[in-house]
């Protein structure tokens, strides 16, 4: 837990607020650019039209668009991607996490050289690539606000992240209303993935007290809204509050990191293929239940600043809210069953995990995962 000092760090210009996005072209004139990528998924964003919205903002700059970043990007990708925006004054980041962390990764290749693998497997990004823009279109990774990138490297089946400070976007343009577009399954995992970010980053090991406040906010936005979202896509206050709450997590993930939920997470990606904020979602409960007293009363805390009157309660609700986005409540409703168990407890032992509130062993582990199957 936090005991006295800290180091709080956040050079992203935040722009937030329904049609922010519409100020893209002076950004980029501020920030002096002539060429630019847009680095986007490989099919929502064009059918929600959102692609050639942003575009249609773009006259008067050389515009190249890579389109083809996929869910949970892969190192070849990021490669690829480097390659086309060879060149460029700046990386447009424009979908959600996945999109997000790929033109992070591209402008770090492109300032650094290298390939996009070693860097995942340890080589540090030491100088700045071309300014980063980021554009999110879901509420929940809060990834135009952070330094870290999650990459795949499917030859090997791991999943990895890794960070340095040039990965911070220049400029984020949150637009609430770009989030419209979300269909609910998308919906409900990044919004889970947010309640994630703001719990853990409140109680881990590395916790600090500015972030500490805006957790304690973002997981009170997050538990009021979501499941309004989630009913009503069309809902723009629900949405608005969801990104801010996204986004005030987001400072808080990126300085203190995050616990238990977010590294077996990645051993729920490995075996089952499940997308990461539902995973989080659904150990986040299990996970608060089991750090119950080691986290030096802050569940207590952020109970009464979200109006339960006890921890228990605050579990609970968590609990009923995955109900309601139909969450399973347990790893054998993801095909989890108990050949699974080690394969789960080798991912789960990672740098996540080391910071989480109470201790957490290979034994530990493999005890918790066979409690939840």
């Amino acid at each position: 837990m936090m005991t006295g000092s800290f180091d709080y760090h956040m050079p992203t210009r935040v722009i937030f607020g329904v049609g922010s996005v519409e100020r893209l072209g002076k950004v980029l004139d501020e920030v002096g650019a002539d060429k630019v990528i847009i680095v986007t998924g490989r099919g929502s964003i064009k059918k929600a039209g959102l692609l050639d919205r942003v575009a249609g903002l773009l006259d008067g700059f050389e515009v190249r668009v890579f389109d083809r970043v996929e869910a949970d990007p892969s190192v070849e990708t990021v490669d690829d991607g480097a390659e086309d925006a060879d060149g460029v004054d700046v990386v447009i980041g424009l979908g959600g996490g996945s999109a997000l962390d790929a033109a992070k990764a591209i402008s770090a290749v492109l300032g650094n050289g290298g390939q996009a693998a070693e860097y995942i497997r340890g080589r540090k990004a030491e100088k700045p690539g071309p300014p980063i823009v980021a554009i999110p279109t879901t509420a929940g990774t809060a990834s135009e606000v952070t330094e870290v990138s999650v990459l795949s490297d499917r030859s090997l089946k791991i999943k990895k992240s890794f960070r340095s400070k040039h990965m911070y976007p220049a400029v984020a343009l949150d637009d609430p209303e770009l989030t419209k577009t979300m269909p609910k399954p998308v919906t409900a995992s990044t919004g889970l993935d947010a309640l994630a970010h703001a719990v853990e980053a409140l109680t881990s090991k590395n916790s600090q007290p500015i972030p500490d406040v805006l957790c304690m906010e973002a997981a009170k936005l997050v538990l009021e809204n979501l499941e309004k979202a989630y009913e009503d896509g069309d809902d723009i206050q629900a949405r608005k509050n969801m990104m801010l709450g996204s986004l005030m997590a987001g400072f808080g993930i990126t300085h203190a990191g995050a616990g238990l939920s977010h590294g077996l997470s990645y051993g729920l990606w490995r075996v089952a293929d499940t997308p990461h904020g539902l995973a989080c979602g659904f150990l986040l409960p299990h996970v608060m239940r089991f750090n119950l007293g080691h986290e030096g009363g802050k569940y207590a805390a952020l109970a009464r600043h979200c109006g339960y009157k006890s921890p228990e309660d605050l579990i609970g609700r968590v609990e009923a809210l995955n109900e309601a986005l139909e969450v399973p409540a347990r790893l054998h409703g993801f095909g989890i069953t108990e050949r699974d168990v080690e394969a789960m407890v080798e991912i789960g032992m990672s740098g996540s995990t080391r910071v989480n509130p109470r201790p957490v062993d290979e034994k530990t582990m493999r005890e918790f995962i066979r409690s939840i199957l």
